[in-house]
């Protein structure tokens, strides 16, 4: 049976006055890369980052608390990550690393909230961070695992550099995400992401970015008044292709933002999504060299003055295609199957 180490028996403090970080990192560097790091409920304010280094083979953590109960509140400064879990030397290829069940506050958001207002005090901040950087694969982390956490207020919800593949994000509630909520900076490759509800982002934030091959999102609610867009994937360098983008719920009421934006991406599938409000948007705006992206049914629902268009792609778009009707749910569907069709 793998070993459990709670927090406060490494001096951790539930009430979230003294600073936490140091018996926190304690705690970790106690368990040799395997084990349970536990968080009974209570308040953990940090100051400095959770640095989960990577050097044996086959390692990583499981980072576990008692639901919202278990909160920890950052209070370490601007652009840095509150967990940050990376390998070393290529260690972190073999790992396999998991969050569940507490909440990280990143206080990187200005504005109303349930408990009334807040002012902003860092910014930057991811919750979580896989791998440290796009140019560096030898400190990606292959295999985590992120289930049933909240993140709020964060810069970033969750952040992956390069090479951290199969990257499974499921079930989590993001809210009020300052940049992005999940984001794959050229991280890593078959990324699912699924069944996660991201909500209330400011303003020009993304909900999902995505790079390189095999992403998958699919089952997820985006909603909010400040989103500019709901999901982007990336492409050109960054090689986004093989992507799924199905079954999601997205909702805006902000004029002018994109529910679905691709840059030169190469493979996807488009489809079953549902999309509410967005007055004045482009709801899939495919952008660039795009290639083989299929746009399945999908339907609008108006709640917030018309949009713009249902579906737009620049000139250099190839073998890119519509293949069944597009419905806006007030009686003007679009019967024209089987070809892309621009500026409509």
């Amino acid at each position: 049976m793998c070993c459990t180490v709670s927090v406060l028996d490494f001096g951790a403090d539930p009430t979230g006055v003294a600073d936490s970080a140091p018996a926190i990192q304690a705690a970790l560097d106690s368990l040799n890369e395997a084990g349970c790091l536990y968080f009974p409920a209570g308040d953990y304010r940090l100051e400095e980052t959770i640095d989960h280094a990577l050097t044996g083979s086959w390692g990583g953590v499981t980072f576990r608390g008692d639901g919202p109960a278990s909160r920890v509140v950052w209070h370490g400064g601007n652009n840095k990550p509150i967990f940050h879990v990376r390998g070393v030397g290529g260690v972190g290829w073999y790992s396999r690393v998991l969050f569940e069940n507490f909440q990280i506050v990143g206080n990187c958001f200005t504005g109303s909230t349930p408990d009334g207002p807040v002012t902003a005090l860092y910014t930057g901040v991811a919750a979580i961070q896989f791998g440290s950087s796009p140019e560096d694969a030898t400190t990606g982390v292959c295999n985590p695992t992120v289930r049933n956490m909240l993140l709020r207020e964060c810069g970033f919800g969750i952040l992956g550099y390069y090479e951290s593949d199969e990257t499974a994000i499921y079930n989590n509630y993001i809210d009020r995400p300052e940049q992005y909520g999940i984001y794959n900076a050229h991280g890593g490759s078959g990324w699912w992401i699924r069944s996660n509800h991201i909500s209330d982002g400011q303003a020009s934030s993304t909900a999902i970015r995505l790079s390189l091959s095999s992403n998958i999102v699919e089952d997820n609610i985006i909603q909010g008044g400040a989103f500019s867009v709901g999901v982007q994937v990336d492409g050109g360098a960054s090689e986004a292709k093989s992507f799924s983008i199905r079954n999601n719920y997205f909702e805006s009421q902000t004029a002018g933002d994109y529910a679905i934006i691709c840059y030169s991406a190469d493979t996807g599938v488009i489809e079953n999504n549902t999309f509410n409000g967005f007055p004045g948007a482009i709801l899939i705006r495919l952008v660039g060299a795009c290639n083989n992206v299929v746009i399945g049914a999908n339907r609008h629902t108006q709640s917030a003055g018309l949009i713009t268009s249902l579906i737009h792609s620049d000139s250099g778009c190839t073998h890119c295609m519509v293949t069944a009707r597009q419905h806006n749910g007030f009686g003007h569907d679009d019967h024209r199957p089987l070809r892309l069709y621009r500026g409509i």
